[in-house]
């Protein structure tokens, strides 16, 4: 896992930061993660990118979760080189920091030499900063600016509410586009009924983060890597109605020959794209036909 740095911790280091809300790191956020990135090699430091590490919607009341989890994020973020995150937590006190508060407390525990954002990046309680207060602030500080310019998918800019949107509607080839990657869901695999195991069917079941915005109900063809190795597999996400079971979000996921035990380890699963919609049977054998006919299909994918 990258560094993990405490925005309220004073630390000697000099750095190159990213600011932006990241609660999903989609392809403009790659631009500009690059280009920081870029930056933090010319200057021999780190290169940093800033996150809330908690549930922001649920303090704003918005009702509006991370596409990616704080986990997930940090993941997606070592696998593209960056060093660290500086690691934050939205609360009542942070929602009231003044956005010359926010920049000084930046500037005293980070040292920034060169600070990268969004064209569209807001700070500061009730979000007053914008990036005329950043470019003021930064120059009278002799502390490097980029301000990255908007990246647009079919004419609208990208954005975490239309990937949030895409996954919503099932359309997981045009949201793993913007994503730069495959959609995934990062967690530890519990136990369940072991239903599917009496079916031929072994399923790795994860819990889906109650912080983590849903995505469509239905199967999807999906993948993992489990000791360097890809299985896929069919994953179901929502209720199990076969079962009577509507009550808990839990993704069922069976992975095509693999053979092993998966309790409480770590996973990140993988997912290419929309198979069906969730359905009824009647009866066992009725599933077994169905998930063997959807092998056959994620086998020809």
């Amino acid at each position: 896992m990258i560094k993990q740095i405490d925005f309220n911790s004073e630390n000697d280091i000099k750095t190159v930061v990213a600011l932006g809300y990241f609660d999903c790191l989609h392809i403009g956020h790659g631009k500009l993660l690059e280009k920081a990135k870029e930056i933090a090699e010319n200057k021999g430091v780190d290169c940093l990118f800033f996150t809330f590490n908690n549930d922001v919607g649920k303090i704003l009341g918005s009702g509006k979760k991370s596409v990616m989890t704080y986990a997930e994020r940090l993941l997606k973020a070592e696998r593209m080189g960056i060093d660290g995150v500086v690691s934050c937590e939205f609360d009542e006190k942070f929602k009231s920091l003044s956005a010359l508060d926010f920049l000084n407390k930046l500037r005293d525990d980070l040292d920034p030499v060169h600070i990268v954002c969004g064209f569209d990046y807001s700070f500061g309680k009730n979000a007053e900063g914008k990036t005329e207060l950043l470019k003021i602030y930064c120059e009278s500080n002799s502390i490097g600016l980029t301000v990255v310019d908007e990246e647009k998918y079919e004419g609208k800019k990208i954005s975490t509410t239309t990937v949030r949107e895409l996954l919503v509607r099932g359309e997981m080839e045009k949201a793993n586009f913007l994503l730069g990657e495959d959609y995934s869901l990062y967690g530890k695999v519990v136990k369940g009924r072991q239903v599917g195991r009496k079916l031929g069917f072994p399923t790795a079941n994860v819990l889906f983060p109650e912080d983590k915005s849903p995505i469509k109900y239905g199967v999807y063809h999906t993948y993992a890597y489990i000791d360097g190795k890809r299985y896929d597999g069919i994953t179901n996400y929502g209720d199990r109605p076969t079962f009577g079971l509507c009550d808990e979000v839990l993704t069922e996921t069976y992975f095509d020959k693999f053979e092993g035990d998966l309790y409480g380890k770590y996973i990140e699963i993988r997912f290419v794209r929309y198979l069906r919609p969730i359905e009824k049977f009647d009866g066992i054998e009725r599933l077994k036909q169905r998930l063997t006919k959807d092998l056959e299909i994620i086998k020809n994918d």
